[in-house]
């Protein structure tokens, strides 16, 4: 199972992606009006979790296969 989160999402369980890691999540950026690199910065800043990049192009690769 993948999960994704729109931007600001992932503020509602910081505990959880800290203990169980990036895999098999991903960042929307449809409504947000922001460029990926924008979420991705803002997901590191906000969540203290680094690598958000790396693991959310790894889980995409994976997602589709």
């Amino acid at each position: 199972r993948f999960v994704s989160f729109a931007p600001g999402a992932w503020r509602n369980c910081t505990d959880t992606l800290k203990a169980r890691g990036l895999k098999n999540i991903g960042l929307e950026t449809d409504d947000s009006g922001l460029c990926i690199e924008d979420v991705y910065f803002q997901a590191e800043s906000e969540t203290g979790i680094s690598g958000w990049q790396t693991a959310c192009a790894d889980n995409f690769l994976r997602f589709i296969g």
